[in-house]
């Protein structure tokens, strides 16, 4: 879906080429657009202009309302994720917050309560029925909410990133790629339920306005405003330009590294990292970095093993 054209559309990917399914159907002025995924057939609509949330199924040909769209009047600039075949998160960009909702078949309705983010503008997406990743791009920071079924939550640490003009997408339960206008990148980050961490190599390419989606664990489909090209990206292994660093820790629950040898290239002279519960004296953690990001080094994962909790 765009607001160019105004078409709700099925492409299929056969590993060499796009090609569209069926045909496309009409929806009237589409504003700032966001969609979801249901089910294999069917998805979740809402755009800033219609104000409707709204369930559009695919028979394999052609595409068709169901049941009857729930307006939402504070959907400026909306972010949507499917959580199950029934759920979503919507981010309300006016309203400021992300507010679970359920479709029955027939009728949409609120569930739970909402989850307020300020001054917010959102992308997200699902990495399982109870967990999303959140990108909010005023502020470039990147967070885990956990839904209990009534209420959201923040789950481990926020990770500070670029975020410009940026979409996002889950691979698995752990990874998601954000394509990222700013610096023009495609990165791959890994959550371990404490903390993010950017999982190497990157991706350059020149985008404006990127949508991105989960086509397999190592593919994602992407289109832009700026190259208006359907594309297919594979994601590379992790890259040499790789290392560790270890320290036997204390009892205290706060352990500083300084770089040492190995990080030579590094700006950062000191790394502080902070535990749920007290380790023990005998365990060892070992930090990751990766030479490609912050002037050579960045800190991008504080986990090796976790401790009781």
């Amino acid at each position: 879906i765009d607001n160019t054209n105004d078409s709700l559309r099925a492409y299929d990917w056969n590993g060499s080429t796009w090609a569209l399914v069926g045909s496309g159907l009409a929806i009237t002025t589409v504003g700032l657009a966001a969609l979801a995924s249901l089910s294999s057939t069917r998805v979740a609509f809402i755009d800033d202009t219609n104000d409707e949330l709204r369930a559009y199924d695919f028979n394999g040909s052609t595409w068709s309302l169901v049941g009857s769209g729930l307006t939402i009047t504070s959907a400026t600039a909306p972010a949507l994720t499917g959580l199950t075949s029934t759920d979503v998160a919507l981010f309300e960009g006016t309203a400021d917050a992300i507010q679970t909702y359920r479709f029955n078949g027939s009728i949409w309705s609120a569930v739970g309560n909402p989850f307020g983010l300020p001054d917010a503008l959102i992308k997200m997406c699902t990495l399982d029925a109870t967990h999303i990743a959140v990108v909010e791009t005023n502020a470039g920071t990147l967070r885990c909410l956990k839904w209990d079924g009534t209420d959201w939550t923040l789950l481990g640490a926020i990770l500070d990133i670029t975020a410009v003009e940026v979409n996002i997408t889950a691979l698995s339960e752990t990874d998601i790629v954000i394509a990222e206008n700013g610096p023009d990148t495609i990165r791959r980050y890994r959550f371990n339920g404490y903390v993010w961490r950017v999982v190497p190599p990157s991706t350059s390419v020149t985008m404006g306005y990127p949508a991105v989606c989960f086509l397999t664990g190592t593919d994602i489909a992407f289109i832009d405003a700026t190259t208006e090209e359907l594309r297919t990206y594979r994601l590379a292994g992790p890259s040499s330009a790789q290392g560790t660093v270890s320290a036997v820790h204390g009892n205290a629950p706060n352990v500083s590294f300084a770089a040492g040898s190995t990080l030579a290239n590094g700006a950062v002279t000191t790394w502080n990292i902070r535990y749920k519960a007290t380790p023990t004296p005998t365990g060892r953690i070992t930090a990751l970095w990766d030479t490609t990001e912050f002037n050579g080094i960045a800190l991008v994962s504080a986990i090796d093993r976790p401790f009781a909790q």
